[in-house]
């Protein structure tokens, strides 16, 4: 199985434990996958997953663009609420989806 491979599976993985509704550890006790593994993995894949000008999920996507004056907009959508920072920082930008994905998790 080949990175991209094992990627995948491990994104798969992610997601059916969310969907399962069991606790992490939970899920994979059921599973029979080592929790360690499982939060390696986790967290590789938020890390991996991350891109500087647009993130796209199945619950939100962000997009950073460049409005004719040269000011920079932060725009995110979560379900059918808009978010729009206008001259955002990488801070400010960090910050918001942080506290975001705590509530989600």
């Amino acid at each position: 199985m080949d990175r991209k491979e094992k990627q995948q599976l491990w994104d798969q993985n992610i997601q059916a434990q969310k969907q399962s509704g069991l606790s992490q550890k939970q899920w994979c006790q059921e599973k029979d996958i080592s929790y360690h593994t499982f939060k390696y993995w986790k967290q590789r894949t938020k890390i991996s997953s991350q891109q500087p000008s647009v993130q796209e999920t199945s619950w939100v996507s962000l997009k950073k663009t460049e409005h004719k004056e040269n000011k920079s907009t932060f725009k995110m959508r979560i379900g059918n609420a808009d978010i729009e920072i206008t001259e955002p920082t990488e801070e400010m930008i960090h910050s918001v989806v942080k506290i975001l994905m705590q509530h989600v998790s």
